[in-house]
Formats: structure tokens, C-alpha cells, sequence
């Protein structure tokens, strides 16, 4: 058992006075009050606001560990093993980096007109002046907290004879605070989230913050996590006395969680990406990063972008017997061509990537898709294989028309998202498998042997994936 202590300093300019980031004095935690700390808040340069930095330093972030082995049987073939600990992650990347882009010092704005070669473009404003408009931020949670994550295992081994071991392993973790990235002052927030009245003709288009652009990117802790799988390896070691080795895994696993990527970390590593196209349903179907309303952060509650349910591997390792003669060794050098060969077969097998389904038409945030709302029964899987223009990528699943409601949220006060959106991730991509039959060269070819081996290395295989 143990304890390790972690201290991650607070993020800073070499320069502090380039740092600014939003600051909301008396309204408490942002992410507990998010509509106050936007509303009543605004940017401010780092080393003047109330923390004296962009954000609070976390000196408590202390990790225990505990684990545990037991020789259940005192005979050295039955042990139980088991843990608990505690993980510290910093905050990391331009997710917290790009509040260099803040004012005073720097603006991001839209701006429209005519190309131009002046640097300052549409606010050049000839022999006046141009007011600069609503801008964007990038803004950090003062009150950040180092994001964790508990976990824990169990396992239990067991060797029946001089060949055969069995073992059944458990893991779990839960996430704690992690990272979240999201945009809160969207047109429609103010009304939606902070009960500000809608106008006459139903136009419900109230920002948290008015001064400032829709794209204020909040940084938080509003992420979560829960993992758990279950392992079950099964090792045959000189399988029958031919030298093969034999090892299957059979994994079940299951991680949910909110938010699977801070940032754009994902966006071009998903489903889709293996055919050359982000992943759009990673960032809310709009290549838009975090949650789809930072003010119910469950509501993105389903599972993780990489979840994958069900794992197989079979992998083995055959010692392929040295050629004899006459009942003789081969000389050493010529015996040393024919032995130390091995044939590894590979086979992998794992069920699909989750995925979610958006509806542009019930569109009401600007930087936010709602996921679709289904009418009756609707296919979560392959319900057709059909063919694209582009080689070798085919439809999967289709839906009807009809099958869609396209059911807006209003964004009114007091309302809530329709409970009958889909859920986050809630469709599956088809498994797929690979299975590989390398043969390896070991090392010890005499150096007089006219060869371009390399030790370890594969010598050929042949492979076959299939989905």
C-alpha cells in the first residue's frame, strides 16, 4: 500500500499579463451556476482577477494505492489478486492554451466584407475608426479541479496441471471531474436555461451574456465516466508435446461516460475516419466540440465513442521442430537453417464502434444538433447493405422518412429536451476481425551465412481481415 501526492502548477504566460480568462466574484463553483458565472462575469487579465491567476491551485490531489496477492491454496497454483487506487490527470493542450485568444490582447471575432490586404481588414476603417464587435473566448473554469478517476480490479488464476492456466480478470474505473469542453451563451441559452422571456412574435433568442459571441468555449470539470470489463484468458502451454503454445482472451467491456474527447482529439479518429472523413458524431454532429447542453451535462450520458463490447484473441506460438537426418544433427551451420523457425497465428475479433444519429432539421442552437427522435421501431444495427459510389463503402443502416419526427426544442423557459431523443451513441457500426499467420526467424544464423535476415524479425505472412 502507498500514497502518491501529484501537484500540477496552474498553466501561465511567461508574461502573466497576456493571461486573462473569466472571472464571476461571489457566484461560486461555474460549473454548479454556469448561467450566473456567465451572466454576471466577464474577462479579466489574469493576475488582477480574485484567484490571481487563471485559475485556483489545487494542492489536495492525493492518490492512494492498495493491492493485494493470496496463495489461496499454499501450493503456488490458485492466487487471487485484487486493488484499489486513485489517478490525477492534468489539464493538457490548447484545450487550456488557447486562452492566449482572449482580450484584452486578442480578439476572435466574424467579420464580413471584401478580402483586403490591410492586416486589419474590415476594422480598418479607413481615416476613422471601426467599434469591434461581439467576440468569442476561450474561458476557464477559476475554480478548476484536477481531474481523477478511482479504480479497481480483481483476479483470479488458476493452473490445472503442468500445461493449462486459467484466469478470470476485473477491472473497473470511474472518472471524476474530467475535462469538459462546451458553449454556453448560444442564442436561445438565456431563455432556455436562465428563464429570460421570449419576445412577442415566439422569438426565444436570449444570450447568457450579450456582450459576448455564441463561441465562448467554457472549460470545466463537467465530464464523468464509468468503466467495467471482465477478461477471461485461458493459456495452453506445449499443447499435446508439440511445442505449440496456445492463448485465448474473451473480453466483455462496457465504458459510458458524457463526453469521450475534451477536444478535437477524436474528431478524426472514430468510425468514420477509417474511410477518410472525421468522425461526426463524436462533436455533436456539427464538428463542434463538448456537450450539447452545458447546463444538463447528463443528458450526453450513453456510451463511450470507444466502447467496444466484445473482444476475441487467439494467438499462438509453435516452436517448429529443427530438421534431422539419418537420425543425425544437420552440421551447425546448415542445421542452423532450418531450426529456429516459429508460426504465430493471430485472430482478433471485436464487435462495433457506437455511434449517434443527429437531426439538422430539429436544429434551434447554432453550434448544436439535437440527435434524432424516432417514430415506432427503428433499426439499431446492419438492417441493409448497399453499395456507395465510393469504393468500398456501404450503407448499413437506413432509415425511412417517416421513421424521423424532426421535433425541435423550442428553447422556451422552463422547457426541457424531448425525452424521446435518441440517447448518445446509441447505434452500432458492423464488428470486424483480422487474423495474421506470420513466421519468425530467431536469432542465431552463424555471421558467415550469406543472408539479409534480420533477428526477429518477419520473414512473410499472409493475412485476412474481414468485417
Amino acid at each position: 500500500m502507498g500514497v502518491r501526492w501529484d501537484y500540477f502548477g496552474v498553466q501561465h504566460n511567461g508574461n502573466p499579463n497576456l493571461d486573462s480568462t473569466w472571472y464571476a466574484p461571489g457566484v461560486g463553483f461555474a460549473d454548479d451556476n454556469l448561467g450566473a458565472y456567465l451572466r454576471n462575469g466577464g474577462l479579466q487579465v489574469a493576475p488582477g482577477s480574485p484567484v490571481g491567476g487563471l485559475w485556483k491551485p489545487d494542492w489536495k490531489d492525493f492518490a492512494p494505492r492498495v493491492g493485494v496477492a493470496w496463495d489461496v491454496f499454499g501450493d503456488g497454483r490458485t492466487s487471487s489478486r485484487g486493488g484499489y487506487g486513485i489517478g490525477y490527470d492534468r489539464n493538457f493542450g490548447n484545450v487550456t492554451f488557447n486562452v492566449i485568444q482572449n482580450l484584452p490582447n486578442y480578439a476572435v471575432l466574424d467579420a464580413s466584407g471584401a478580402i483586403m490586404t490591410n492586416n486589419f481588414g474590415p476594422l480598418s476603417g479607413g481615416a476613422g475608426t471601426v467599434a469591434l464587435p461581439q467576440v468569442g473566448a476561450r474561458i476557464v473554469d477559476p475554480d478548476l479541479k484536477t481531474a481523477y478517476a478511482h479504480f479497481w480490479s480483481a483476479a483470479l488464476q488458476r493452473a490445472f496441471g503442468r500445461s493449462l492456466v486459467y484466469s478470470a480478470e476485473y477491472s473497473g474505473s470511474k472518472g471524476v471531474n474530467l475535462y469538459s469542453v462546451s458553449y454556453p451563451n448560444q442564442i436561445g441559452f438565456g431563455n432556455f436555461a436562465l428563464g429570460d422571456p421570449c419576445s412577442g412574435n415566439g422569438d426565444c433568442v436570449s444570450q447568457p451574456n450579450a456582450n459576448y459571441g455564441e463561441d465562448v468555449g467554457y472549460r470545466g470539470n463537467q465530464g464523468f465516466s464509468i468503466y467495467h470489463s471482465l477478461n477471461n484468458r485461458l493459456t495452453v502451454k506445449n499443447f499435446l508435446n508439440s511445442g505449440l503454445m496456445l492463448t485465448v482472451n474473451y473480453t466483455w467491456s462496457h465504458a459510458i461516460d458524457n463526453i469521450s474527447s475534451t477536444f478535437f482529439e477524436a474528431g478524426g479518429q472514430g468510425v468514420a475516419s477509417q474511410y477518410g472523413n472525421q468522425n461526426i458524431t463524436i462533436n455533436n454532429g456539427d464538428f463542434d466540440l463538448g456537450l450539447l447542453d452545458p447546463y444538463n451535462p447528463k443528458l450526453d450520458r450513453g456510451d463511450a465513442e470507444f466502447d467496444v463490447r466484445h473482444r476475441v484473441v487467439l494467438s499462438g506460438n509453435w516452436q517448429v521442430p529443427a530438421w534431422k537426418k539419418s537420425g543425425r544433427t544437420l552440421s551447425a551451420r546448415m542445421g542452423a537453417l532450418p531450426g529456429g523457425w516459429s508460426v504465430n497465428p493471430i485472430f482478433l475479433a471485436r464487435s462495433g464502434q457506437p455511434f449517434s444519429v443527429f437531426d439538422s432539421d430539429a436544429q434551434t442552437l447554432d453550434l448544436n444538433i439535437p440527435r434524432a427522435i424516432f417514430v415506432g421501431s427503428f433499426p439499431l444495427r446492419r438492417n441493409t447493405f448497399v453499395a456507395t459510389p465510393s469504393p468500398d463503402l456501404y450503407q448499413i443502416i437506413t432509415f425511412q422518412p417517416t421513421q424521423i419526427a424532426h421535433a425541435p426544442n423550442p428553447l422556451v423557459p422552463g422547457g426541457m429536451w424531448l425525452s424521446a431523443m435518441s440517447h448518445r451513441d446509441l447505434f452500432r457500426a458492423r464488428g470486424s476481425g483480422i487474423s495474421t499467420w506470420p513466421y519468425l526467424r530467431t536469432p542465431g544464423l552463424p555471421n558467415a551465412l550469406p543472408c539479409n535476415c534480420v533477428p526477429n524479425s518477419s520473414m512473410f505472412s499472409t493475412m485476412r481481415t474481414f468485417t
